[in-house]
């Protein structure tokens, strides 16, 4: 990534989890632990042998049951394979439905207004930093990041390269300008992390649906610790019905896997990780498809 001047005191230092074991989504039980004692629901604390690692597991019955008898298989590699294999497919797909890139863009609108750099105002504000998970190809919101003048930094994370590589293309149409803002992250999103508090917003359109439930929760507690208190925050979606996990062997002619914890217990899981909810609201899209949007900001102090 360039060396941009920004005025903010701290870049996004990523941490290597395969230097930092103790952060192991699988090894910070306490997370689920809070979530489910507000949502009123206790887990089931078992052990399990995930990646040659003997660890506490919350057990999400009947999902982990079917994750043991490999119904669903390895979700990563799903998304994995199916974007890869289908970049273009879902693109065009995904260009191809005006109402979703209207949501998209006004929600990133909403999210500008509430960072205070809306387009048109002030420049009071600059230098901010920016992850987006689930990125894509970027077109349109990583592209629009990348040309604002408040934003110095994107770090546009997705697990596909073929996805990637279509970002690149654009950036590099886009000009140097925009293109040095961002540092393309291929990765899982779940594998990586930054220091606490050096991010100013977070970004996950239709990316977090892709994890299981538990690791919903634990991506939702990591993004809380990396924004900046008071001032940072997230913008995202949830399916709005609560779904334990779900295979489409055929969707644009890929597999995808979905979950959801539904509206209710999404929303009392982002309070349970100390951000407060400035924005939601139940948006019905296409067919069967019903997501909640909500943008958060991480609260002064944590609960």
């Amino acid at each position: 990534m360039c060396s941009i001047a920004t005025s903010r005191t701290h870049e996004p230092v990523l941490i290597d989890h395969s230097k930092h074991d103790h952060l192991s989504s699988l090894g910070r039980p306490s997370e689920f632990a809070k979530f489910w004692r507000a949502s009123g629901t206790e887990p089931t604390l078992s052990h399990t042998h995930r990646e040659s690692k003997t660890c506490l597991n919350y057990d999400f019955t009947p999902l982990s049951t079917a994750m043991a008898s490999g119904k669903f298989g390895n979700v990563k590699e799903i998304s994995t394979q199916g974007y890869n294999d289908h970049a273009q497919s879902y693109h065009d797909w995904t260009q191809s439905r005006p109402k979703g890139l209207e949501i998209r863009q006004n929600m990133v609108s909403k999210l500008l207004d509430e960072l205070g750099v809306s387009e048109g105002a002030s420049d009071k504000i600059h230098g901010l930093r920016v992850l987006e998970l689930g990125c894509g190809a970027g077109d349109p919101i990583t592209l629009r990041l990348a040309a604002h003048p408040a934003v110095a930094t994107v770090v546009a994370n997705d697990i596909s390269s073929s996805m990637l590589a279509m970002l690149q293309t654009s950036l590099t149409k886009a000009g140097k300008t925009s293109e040095d803002k961002v540092e393309i992250l291929e990765k899982d999103m779940m594998a990586f992390d930054f220091e606490p508090g050096t991010l100013d917003a977070v970004i996950g359109l239709y990316s977090l649906i892709h994890l299981e439930q538990d690791q919903q929760v634990e991506m939702i507690a990591k993004i809380s610790r990396w924004l900046e208190t008071s001032t940072g925050h997230l913008l995202c979606c949830f399916a709005s019905a609560e779904s334990l996990g779900k295979v489409n062997d055929n969707w644009l002619g890929m597999r995808a896997f979905w979950s959801s914890l539904g509206t209710t217990k999404s929303l009392e899981m982002l309070k349970s990780a100390g951000l407060e909810v400035v924005y939601q609201d139940v948006i019905h899209e296409h067919g069967d498809a019903e997501f909640l949007w909500v943008i958060a900001r991480k609260a002064g102090t944590v609960g």
